[in-house]
């Protein structure tokens, strides 16, 4: 009869988890292709979201994940953001669309020439953030996912004020960061947000490949914490009406 309990209650406690993570989510990866990162750096930087992308324990191919990918600059200090759009944001369905994905990815070049060595971090996350609205998905969960290795030195935005503006605007749930090298101000970070932060880009394929993980899944929630309780009491009620029908 233990076992049986067991059984009602895991499978209970089972179903709760599922429903729990079963959203749909919208990510913008917002990637530093500045002067401050040398071309070396910048091949790592591409090859750790290929490898990331490529990974269906990372990213599945279920329908849940939207990804939209922009590659972001400024054009002189204190100047304009200059941002290109590496993949329009995609649900990823199928193998096909894996593909597409990581093929845009494969296929970004970093900026270059005159007027592109700048970073305009707040600019490029409210940009992320529309294109994301534009596309009209209706997710459960929006978020923005900034790599850098530096600190604003162009734009109209903070990075602080565009994160507050987009949760509070733009649907966004966090604005996430992976930061590398010391010295960066990764102060702009706002709650529910989080960061990861490494020495350098050597560390960037593993960090990235967690963060975009952590991303995916999300952290539970207060729905999912109800779920959770409404599970274990589920089974411990079918444990109980199994126990007096003994």
């Amino acid at each position: 009869m233990t076992s049986n309990k067991l059984i009602i209650g895991l499978a209970a406690l089972s179903l709760s988890v599922s429903i729990a993570q079963a959203d749909n989510l919208e990510l913008g990866l917002v990637i530093d292709g500045s002067g401050s990162i040398d071309a070396t750096e910048f091949a790592t930087q591409k090859n750790g979201y290929i490898a990331a992308l490529t990974n269906p324990a990372i990213i599945p191919a279920d329908g849940t994940v939207t990804v939209g990918i922009w590659q972001f600059s400024g054009t002189a200090s204190g100047g304009a953001l200059y941002i290109t759009d590496v993949l329009a944001p995609l649900t990823i369905s199928s193998a096909a669309d894996r593909a597409t994905m990581v093929a845009a990815v494969t296929a970004m070049t970093q900026h270059s020439g005159a007027g592109t060595g700048w970073t305009a971090i707040g600019d490029a996350i409210i940009y992320a953030a529309d294109e994301l609205v534009a596309f009209g998905g209706g997710p459960d969960r929006r978020v923005i996912d900034v790599s850098t290795d530096g600190n604003q030195t162009a734009g109209v935005n903070d990075p602080d004020d565009a994160s507050l503006f987009v949760m509070a605007n733009r649907g966004v749930n966090a604005v996430n960061g992976l930061f590398v090298g010391d010295g960066i101000d990764s102060s702009w970070i706002q709650p529910p947000g989080f960061k990861v932060t490494i020495s350098s880009f050597d560390q960037f394929e593993p960090a990235i490949a967690g963060k975009i993980r952590r991303e995916v899944q999300g952290a539970p929630d207060g729905g999912a914490t109800v779920l959770l309780m409404l599970g274990s009491l589920v089974g411990l009620l079918g444990a109980r009406r199994f126990t007096a029908a003994k």
